[in-house]
């Protein structure tokens, strides 16, 4: 949450960190600069973190904003227009096709979820929900529900429960097939459909797209969580092959090797290992055999 705006780990989170080395002398080391990317998202392989500094940014009143569209591709279309949108501040685009919003009970309750119809989730500065929802209209979008900044996570529940990796435990919840996989599709909405078609196709329908926009070194992507009906091995690891034949990245959430999530920090992370843990006590076997030379590849 919050990257759509602010971007994620690797763009200036961390302003700072203590490390204790793994020797027996345990010193601790202040990081700063480019050696910070050999602690972030590493799982604990190369150090153990004692102290953090983060940067902060100004505090915004934010309000929820839930709108329905008939079909997912005018909300993606919309979505990816809202994310370019320099006018309207925002916290969080959240996209999610239909049956998914159905697994989201409270909002069903509220009255906030259409039958049929795909769901995004929004928190906008205070003040912009009128103005958003009226850009919507051009795509089919209807407001189906809101809250002012005034509620904001103070009721008993926000829209942040139903996003990233909530949605995941919405769906397994209303049925245990469901799993998923973790990938990045074309930023362009007419891309990311060619995408979706082919994999609509390859799942034989067993598949509903969850999808997030966020904003990483300044550019705009589009992330999934996408739901999958399919939990044997042979199926998982052939929906990921099918993905990257279509220039989808995957960070495989089905494995516990660091380097298998195209994301970890390579050489960054394998230098400050090196460095701090120079006899790998850390989280052993958390990296594979290949990652050296995946890192040297990269």
């Amino acid at each position: 949450m919050g990257s759509i705006r602010h971007g994620v780990l690797w763009d200036g989170f961390l302003k700072s960190l203590r490390v204790m080395e793994m020797t027996p002398e345990a010193r601790v080391h202040r990081i700063e600069g480019p050696e910070i990317f050999g602690f972030i998202h590493a799982y604990g392989t190369s150090g153990i973190m004692t102290e953090l500094e983060v940067n902060l940014a100004p505090a915004l009143p934010w309000e929820e904003a839930l709108l329905s569209f008939p079909d997912y591709a005018s909300a993606l279309r919309f979505a990816h227009a809202l994310a370019l949108d320099a006018v309207e501040p925002k916290r969080l685009i959240s996209l999610h096709e239909w049956p998914i919003p159905s697994f989201f009970k409270p909002l069903v309750e509220q009255g906030g979820i259409r039958a049929g119809w795909a769901a995004l989730l929004l928190e906008l500065a205070d003040g912009h929900t009128a103005g958003v929802a009226e850009k919507a209209r051009g795509y089919g979008g209807v407001l189906t529900y809101s809250a002012p900044a005034e509620r904001y996570h103070k009721g008993k529940f926000c829209l942040t429960d139903f996003t990233w990796n909530h949605t995941t435990l919405w769906a397994m919840k209303a049925d245990p097939g469901w799993t998923y996989l973790q990938s990045t599709f074309a930023p362009e909405p007419e891309a990311a459909l060619e995408q979706m078609a082919a994999l609509r196709e390859f799942h034989r329908g067993r598949v509903a797209f969850h999808h997030e926009y966020i904003a990483r070194s300044g550019e705009i992507q589009l992330v999934a969580l996408d739901l999958i009906q399919d939990q044997t091995q042979e199926g998982i690891y052939a929906a990921i092959a099918q993905r990257e034949a279509l220039g989808i990245q995957v960070a495989d959430p089905h494995t516990y090797y660091l380097d298998a999530d195209p994301r970890w920090g390579g050489q960054a992370v394998l230098a400050a290992r090196a460095k701090y843990d120079p006899d790998r006590l850390l989280n052993p076997g958390k990296l594979s055999s290949s990652a050296t030379e995946k890192a040297r590849a990269g």
